[in-house]
């Protein structure tokens, strides 16, 4: 047994074979994988599938979920050697050193397809898009019974002999279906299923294909509704399948279409933004002018008095930071390079901005410092939330709106919280873009640090003088009282009824995609949002005029309602004055001056110290209670009471003898009628603080259920039970200020205790006040006997003065944005027609070249739309030319109502010299609405047009005037717009470049 013992278990042990590689194998393996990598030539043309033998990118996805190869996609097979694991294994783990090596390899194979698909979407893109224009016109949208239609003549000339086909997956609206495509080699795929009325998922070899109905029935969803892709795709797929047989892969698997989808759909804004930039161009706007048609007419709209700008019709701007649309830095690869939409400022641009700061700190020799207001802002400090953008590299958004709450400009945030150079950037944008005398008013969360930010680092020298500063309105209530007075927009003149709080509702517009886009490519992210802001935009644009018309009446229904009040405050007698008088206007100005400047001199320093004193008041009196419940033995059923109650006692003690030596003597010196009634108005103050808090949260609650946007049934019961469980919070400290006030209304003003202001207050009265009501503007003056500090009635006749003014700038203001708005419409309508008579009187003179004209060819041949001929190149801008003209004249009949309605109202009177604009806006109207009568009575649209040598005699047209025809592009002309047909075939009229 023994020798057995020995025989089977003293050998010497064998040790198991490492899974690693020494160095030397490592290097060799490394240069044997590149070598491998290098040996795959990847071809610079896609657009011949006979020369392509890579697998379509789009199918990437399904191929995987279905565990296929092609072997023309993959890197050769490689070996692994002796003593090292497969990384695929399951048995032992795969070495690190070399799967971080396959790692890098699959990286650096995935850029590279990645870019190769980039550059072929570049070169493609502007053909596609000349293509585009020219089916759109044909089919009006691919809304006609031409949409299906396939225009492949017109596009192709090759033989029979030198085309292929392949099987395409067509996606539509009513039904899906794998056909035979014929391709050919002069016509790039993408373009040959445009012209079947399809848009290609990829650049080369496209697999799958979506109806232009389809991306254009999920471009109106998507905007509306902002559905995802993912239940979009699996409602599409239940509907389709009903109507239709489901498309397989090789193994019989359902395909899944939602990478490709996605695809289809940016090609398709793609598409939708290259032909605003070429209407935009061959407008030849101005910046001023992109920006009021983009984002606000009434705002960046042309003046009608220009040299009075400065001081009559000022820029409101409000600025604010999301940090909700964040994105994971894990959540995409981010193969391709960062695309900024033209609404977001450039990366660049904010780096230029840190430097020109910390270049200004530097010089001036400033340091970072906090204030309360700063504090109380939690977004401006980065560190505050490190912990939630750790692991994002996109950390949120900065906006800035107007007055009517469209989006002028956003920033990306990246890795960092709301840092002040982004607020910078976009000031400075704007500054750069807007008259040089025009006065700028910035609305801000914390717009008082913002202006102390600017001055102590003496920032926009030239422009700070036209700079003027102001807090949100909501915002405002959590600043101090000292900080309210000064930057509030409804305590200062100038601002109207301008509230600052428009990015809020932005922000809440844009809320349903911060889940969708938190794991989006960095690209994915900034067109989405880009892309809903500027329909957001143009749905502001369309509502302006009614908007501006609610304004008026709301403006007026306040301005009425202060006259009334103030009318029966200046029918009381003024018990202030020597003289018996009553009150009036210049007396509660006056009394609002004493106020603005007594709170300047009362430092926050001293603010402090007032609440802690009412702290220790207060707790105090807790103690005497305390003290008061221990004597009495009948309070108390068990000895675990008593001690309970001992101990809260020492605890207070405690905390009162600390507190005493922070304040020093002053706690205790304090004796005397007059300490007396120091302390019970500190008592007061302190319950009405922490009400005004309870206020703040209350009215932030209820900010959902009153902003006008739906919010849903659940998230609404949510939001009321919120409330009412602050409801036993609440009466706990309104029973505690009703006590307070009525024990020092009886011990020191018994004449008040019956004023109506001074009853108790219930729940009902409680959360029916406003923020601005003069209830709570009496809560930091415990320490002044004024009579803007004592009497309800001046702090009443001080607030109808205030409103009065607010709503008689405002009236002012809407004055201004109707005329503005107004004044951009026809200057746009005109701009629209004489570029079309340019583009006609060009497409004349091409068969006419002796012909002298004031504008050149190279105008609108520099626009890109493929490798046009002129002829057609014009007659593609002038229909989309036509288009916009059409948009625009329906968006003027939807203002007319409510122009005229406000034009009628002001009268010459309230519009000044804007009401010169009124004549030629009803002839405009009224020409809009004959141009689009003719247009539904079956009239074309573009044999209408108004020109200088129009006559109306009959005759047939000019040899150049073909845009009546509506096949004026033959096949051969077509093809040779493609760069692909031989010249010789184009006809003797139409002349190429």
């Amino acid at each position: 047994m023994a020798r057995h013992r020995s025989c089977v278990f003293d050998q010497p042990r064998r040790k198991k074979p490492r899974n690693s590689l020494n160095v030397a194998q490592l290097l060799i393996e490394s240069d044997r994988l590149e070598e491998a990598s290098r040996s795959v030539q990847y071809p610079e043309d896609f657009s011949n599938p006979d020369q392509n033998p890579f697998q379509d990118p789009e199918d990437e996805e399904e191929d995987l979920d279905e565990n296929e190869q092609d072997e023309s996609t993959t890197a050769p097979e490689i070996s692994i050697p002796n003593g090292t694991t497969d990384s695929t294994s399951n048995d032992l783990p795969a070495n690190p050193l070399l799967q971080s090596i396959f790692d890098y390899h699959r990286q650096v194979r995935q850029q590279s397809r990645a870019d190769r698909a980039l550059k072929n979407w570049d070169e493609l893109n502007p053909k596609l898009h000349g293509a585009y224009v020219w089916l759109k016109d044909q089919t009006q949208n691919w809304s006609n019974d031409k949409s299906f239609d396939d225009f492949l003549e017109y596009f192709c000339q090759c033989s029979a002999q030198s085309t292929s086909t392949r099987p395409v997956d067509l996606v539509d609206l009513t039904c899906q279906k794998r056909v035979e495509v014929k391709f050919c080699k002069c016509v790039p795929d993408p373009i040959r299923l445009l012209a079947m009325g399809y848009l290609a998922s990829s650049p080369c070899t496209p697999q799958t294909a979506f109806s232009m109905q389809l991306l254009g029935f999920h471009n109106h969803l998507w905007q509306w509704c902002r559905v995802g892709y993912f239940p979009f795709m699996g409602m599409l797929r239940c509907w389709l399948e009903e109507r239709s047989a489901p498309l397989l892969t090789p193994s019989g698997k359902k395909r899944s279409l939602r990478k490709q989808f996605t695809q289809s759909v940016d090609i398709y804004r793609k598409m939708l933004e290259m032909t605003k930039k070429m209407v935009s161009e061959t407008l030849n706007l101005s910046r001023l002018q992109i920006l009021a048609g983009r984002a606000c007419p009434a705002c960046f709209g042309p003046s009608i008095n220009p040299t009075n700008e400065s001081t009559e019709r000022p820029l409101f701007i409000c600025l604010d930071g999301n940090f909700q649309h964040r994105h994971h830095k894990l959540g995409s690869k981010n193969y391709e390079p960062l695309v900024t939409p033209n609404i977001f400022l450039e990366p660049g641009e904010i780096r230029d901005m840190k430097g020109e700061i910390k270049e200004q700190e530097q010089l001036n020799n400033v340091w970072n410092t906090r204030d309360k207001c700063s504090d109380s802002h939690k977004a401006a400090d980065d560190k505050r939330n490190e912990g939630t953008w750790k692991l994002c590299d996109d950390t949120g958004i900065m906006g800035c709106c107007c007055r009517h709450d469209s989006a002028v400009y956003l920033a990306n945030i990246h890795a960092e919280g709301e840092n002040r150079s982004y607020p910078m950037a976009l000031i400075k944008q704007i500054t750069s873009e807007v008259q040089q005398n025009r006065p700028l008013r910035v609305l801000y969360d914390i717009g008082c640090t913002l202006k102390k930010f600017i001055e102590t680092r003496n920032l926009f020298p030239q422009d700070r003088a036209r700079f003027a500063f102001g807090t949100s309105v909501f915002h405002s209530y959590v600043h101090n009282w000292k900080c309210q007075i000064e930057y509030s927009p409804r305590f200062n003149e100038g601002w109207g009824f301008s509230d600052g709080e428009g990015l809020e509702r932005l922000w809440s517009y844009l809320s349903p995609l911060v889940s969708s886009l938190r794991y989006s490519t960095r690209n994915h992210r900034l067109g989405a949002l880009s892309h809903l802001i500027d329909f957001h935009n143009l749905q502001g644009i369309n509502r302006l005029i009614s908007g501006i018309r609610h304004k008026f009446v709301v403006a007026e229904e306040r301005k009425q309602q202060s006259q009334e009040k103030l009318s029966t405050l200046l029918s009381m007698v003024n018990p202030f004055v020597p003289e018996p008088s009553n009150y009036t206007s210049e007396f509660f100005k006056s009394q609002w001056s004493d106020q603005v400047d007594f709170q300047k001199t009362h430092s926050d320093a001293e603010t402090e110290r007032n609440e802690r004193l009412a702290l220790f008041f207060e707790r105090e009196r807790m103690l005497d209670q305390l003290r008061t419940s221990l004597n009495d033995a009948s309070n108390f059923n068990l000895p675990g009471d008593i001690i309970e109650t001992l101990n809260a006692l020492q605890q207070e003690e405690q905390n009162q003898s600390n507190d005493a030596e922070i304040l020093g003597a002053e706690a205790w010196n304090l004796t005397g009628r007059n300490s007396e009634m120091q302390k019970a108005i500190l008592l007061v103050w302190k319950a009405k603080s922490q009400l005004f808090e309870q206020a703040v949260q209350l009215h932030a609650e209820r900010q959902p259920l009153y902003r006008g946007t739906h919010i849903g049934t659940a998230l609404a019961s949510r939001i009321i039970k919120a409330i009412q469980r602050r409801k036993g919070p609440v009466e706990t400290i309104l029973k505690r200020f009703n006590k307070y006030r009525s024990e020092y209304l009886t011990k020191f003003q018994p004449d008040q205790i019956n004023h109506p202001d001074n009853q108790p207050l219930t729940y009902g009265q409680f959360e029916s006040l406003s923020l601005d009501d003069v209830f709570w503007q009496d809560m930091n003056f415990f320490h002044s006997n004024a009579p803007w500090a004592i009497s309800p009635d001046v702090r009443n006749g001080i607030q109808a003065v205030h409103r009065f003014e607010r709503a008689t700038e405002e009236l002012k203001i809407l004055a201004h944005e109707v005329v503005c708005a107004v004044s951009w419409a026809i200057e746009l309508n005109k701009c629209i027609k004489e570029k079309i008579c340019d583009i006609e009187a060009l497409m004349t003179s091409v068969d006419n070249p002796n012909e002298n004209l004031s504008i050149s060819i190279s105008t609108f041949t520099s626009i890109t739309l493929g490798n046009w001929a002129v002829w057609t190149k014009l007659a593609l801008i002038k229909s989309e030319l036509f288009r916009e003209l059409r948009s625009h004249q329906g968006l003027l009949l939807d203002w007319e109502d409510d122009v005229k309605w406000l034009f009628d109202t002001l009268g010459e009177g309230g519009m000044g010299i804007g009401y010169t604009v009124y004549t030629d806006w009803l002839d405009l109207v009224q020409s809009s609405r004959l141009a689009l009568g003719s247009e539904s009575n079956g009239v074309s649209d573009q044999t209408n047009m108004p020109s200088d040598d129009e006559s109306d005699d009959g005759d047939e047209p000019q040899n150049g005037n073909r845009d009546n025809n509506d096949e004026y592009l033959d096949p051969g002309v077509l093809a040779s717009l493609l760069g692909q047909a031989d010249l010789q075939n184009i006809p003797d009229h139409e002349p190429t470049i």
